[in-house]
């Protein structure tokens, strides 16, 4: 009889790993199926023990220890993998199963792949070999380089070290953040070793994505790995080098529990693992320059830290009128508007918004107070949506009808005088529609339809041409190379407070000078400092300000932020605060309160800590209640 310890891949796992008995030892790293709470659910085995040696300790348990319903005999994932696991987990103040159940595909997981596919097949082969290239590299100082270069550039230097690794009979897994950049450098890269280059995303359906896994297990040549996130636990012995690119891009973070971060997670599976881990972007975040100063992270090749593609934007001041009487208010610099003109109609045309609906603010003319919705307090957003216009709240859903039988007036002072306010995406396409009426005019953003649809409205786009209008979440769908980009609203993001802002608008404005010769910024401020940078394409003065303004608040890589969030009524979150505050005693930390999605009010509470893990406030965290979410670094303060 053997005592087993499994961690459950399910997500809001115990972050103790939990024990059953079995007639026949099974494997660290097999994945076995266990009772619990009246499912039965897969677990990964952690440890195997005899039976007879924790025979005292099993009387004493306080709890039955249930029988392994069964197991498959299949080794999924080696040790080293296990123990990677294990530390990343405790950084995230999670479970490792919590953390597997976001790193791995469900269809790994599914019936199929139990019965027919044999997950296994090579893996067992490479364990002998993987030990020994973990031992070896273990002596040597872990050190993960930089690419800091142009998309064309790094994706040539991907082929060259591609073809190095073949040569050394060594296989590479090249990971970026998301499923559509996945696709691009998938098929940018497969030429010429497509029987050796393989895709793995999560909207591929079952049967491709085990025949993927598969296949790419059982090749006796090297292999290339593209993926999202999912690739990332692939078990090849012969893996060498691991590639995170698009470093700065958001997207690598988890949404949910455990919200964890793959680039952390990925840099201690290639220290453990003794692997090549590079990070390549144009653009990377002011933590990983810092690092870079610091030595902590080294050359592939000599950074280039000048971009030649900002020097080709133009900054278009929207506080500039027209001497013309007859001049009104548009949301198109007359600038940008005669260049259109100049354009054909199947040139492609894209348009940035940073805000959805028609006027993201609405302000009252007598008191100056603003809109707010009255669930969870957030600014409402005015839609135009099947010629009715309504309010709508993006962060719980809220919606509030305007007709002519209902009068909307001020919440704090009863006015009727609303005035809407700044830049939406929708305002901005009623006005292009009326100014460019030949052209064919689409829109993408979230909550426009599902990912299909809104593949089928780029496609057709980049097919039939025209102008398209997007927000932040069109990034991804659009092409490496297009006629003209605009930035028609930039300012809102000004006013969020938020310490990553600079960094978010630098990324947004790399990725569409790098995809066009036509680029044009409108702003209202334009001696605002970030247009500096873009303007000059020098990225050391950016980092080195960013760096000193972060210095001065602590804010990250200064120190390591980690925010407690709790949601209930408020009695109940005054008890709550009263104990996060006893069990942190002298800590540093604010408390602030907020409201989720559902309305319900949220408390906050935020701890900054110098040396992350640390492993008192670590013990101390894990003793919190699974309602207290936890997360490490949180890309945002407040949201």
């Amino acid at each position: 009889m053997y005592v087993v310890l499994v961690t459950p891949i399910i997500k809001g796992a115990p972050a103790n790993p939990l024990t059953y008995f079995s007639a026949r030892p099974p494997r660290v790293g097999m994945i076995i199926t266990v009772p619990l709470r009246g499912r039965k659910i897969r677990a990964l085995v952690l440890e195997v023990s005899s039976a007879t040696a924790q025979k005292a300790s099993l009387k004493d348990a306080p709890f039955a220890t249930k029988k392994v319903i069964n197991f498959s005999g299949k080794l999924f994932f080696h040790q080293t993998f296990i123990e990677a696991l294990k530390e990343a987990a405790e950084y995230f103040v999670s479970s490792p199963g919590e953390l597997l159940a976001s790193l791995v595909s469900r269809h790994l997981f599914s019936e199929k792949c139990f019965k027919e596919i044999n997950f296994s097949a090579r893996a067992e082969s490479f364990e002998k070999s993987l030990a020994d290239s973990t031992k070896t590299s273990s002596s040597a100082k872990f050190l993960p380089l930089l690419l800091h270069d142009g998309e064309e550039e790094r994706y040539l230097v991907w082929k060259n070290l591609i073809r190095e690794s073949f040569a050394k009979g060594e296989s590479l897994i090249i990971i970026v953040p998301n499923r559509q950049e996945a696709m691009r450098l998938y098929e940018y890269l497969e030429k010429g070793i497509s029987e050796y280059a393989y895709l793995l995303h999560g909207d591929l359906s079952e049967k491709k994505f085990l025949h993927n896994w598969q296949s790419a297990l059982s090749n006796k040549h090297p292999v290339l790995m593209v993926g999202t996130r999912l690739a990332l636990p692939f078990p090849r012995g012969d893996v060498a080098t691991l590639i995170l690119d698009r470093e700065s891009a958001r997207g690598w973070k988890t949404l949910s529990r455990p919200y964890a971060d793959l680039r952390t997670v990925a840099e201690i599976y290639a220290r453990r693992r003794g692997l090549r881990l590079i990070y390549g972007g144009q653009i990377v975040r002011p933590e990983t320059y810092a690092r870079f100063l610091n030595y902590e992270i080294t050359e592939l090749a000599k950074p280039k830290f000048r971009l030649k593609n900002f020097r080709r934007q133009i900054l278009l001041d929207m506080r500039k009128r027209s001497n013309d009487f007859s001049w009104s208010f548009s949301f198109l610099n007359n600038q940008l508007a005669e260049f259109f003109q100049t354009t054909a109609k199947e040139d492609l045309i894209f348009l940035f918004v940073a805000r959805r609906g028609l006027y993201p603010v609405t302000v009252c003319g007598d008191c100056g107070s603003l809109k707010v919705c009255p669930m969870c307090s957030r600014t409402l957003v005015l839609y135009n949506e099947a010629s009715e216009r309504n309010y709508r709240c993006h962060h719980c859903g809220f919606k509030e009808k305007l007709s002519l039988e209902k009068e909307i007036s001020c919440s704090f002072c009863g006015s009727w005088k609303l005035s809407p306010i700044g830049v939406g995406i929708d305002a901005v396409k009623e006005e292009v529609v009326r100014r460019f009426p030949d052209r064919p005019i689409y829109l993408l953003e979230s909550g426009a339809g599902s990912q299909k649809q809104l593949e089928k409205v780029a496609l057709e786009w980049q097919k039939t041409g025209g102008i398209l209008l997007g927000t932040e979440f069109a990034l991804p769908y659009l092409p490496a190379k297009i006629f003209a980009c605009a930035i028609v609203s930039l300012d809102a993001l000004f006013s969020v407070p938020d310490f990553r802002m600079h960094e978010r608008i630098i990324m947004i404005a790399s990725e569409l000078s790098r995809r066009t010769d036509n680029f044009f910024i409108q702003t209202r401020n334009p001696e605002a400092r970030i247009f500096s940078y873009i303007e000059s394409g020098v990225l050391t003065d950016y980092y080195k300000d960013e760096l000193a303004e972060r210095k001065e608040y602590d804010y990250p890589p200064l120190a390591t932020l980690i925010r407690l969030s709790s949601a209930g009524p408020e009695p109940a979150l005054l008890k709550t605060k009263e104990m996060i505050s006893d069990r942190l005693g002298d800590r540093e930390k604010v408390f602030f309160f907020g409201r989720s999605s559902a309305g319900k009010k949220v408390l906050h509470t935020l701890i900054r800590v110098k040396i992350w893990p640390d492993w008192e406030l670590l013990n101390i965290l894990y003793g919190f209640p699974s309602g207290i979410l936890i997360q490490i670094d949180p890309d945002s303060i407040f949201d």
